[in-house]
């Protein structure tokens, strides 16, 4: 499960650099940094090291709100991948 999220993130960032225009590449910073942050939040509470707190795990856990929000980031971030070389504004 953690190599799964760690290709994630690694992909995500692949994909902030290949983008050329500033805002994809931040965007994609910040949804890769939002991911790491949930990740390494749960596993720090299911090894006892961090608080337990509300945050579920990405794409595992159960809650849908929690599920739409993973999968509409994840769907932005494969469209800055698609698009990466359209440049709208100049």
């Amino acid at each position: 499960l953690l190599s799964l999220y760690f290709y994630i993130l690694r992909t995500g960032l692949h994909i902030a650099s290949a983008c050329e225009d500033w805002f994809p590449k931040l965007a994609s910073c910040g949804i890769v940094v939002l991911l790491l942050f949930h990740i390494t939040t749960n596993i720090g509470m299911t090894i006892g090291l961090m608080p337990i707190t509300g945050l579920p795990l990405p794409l595992i856990s159960y809650g849908g709100s929690s599920l739409m929000t993973t999968l509409f980031s994840l769907s932005i971030l494969l469209n800055f991948y698609a698009n990466k070389e359209q440049v709208l504004f100049r």
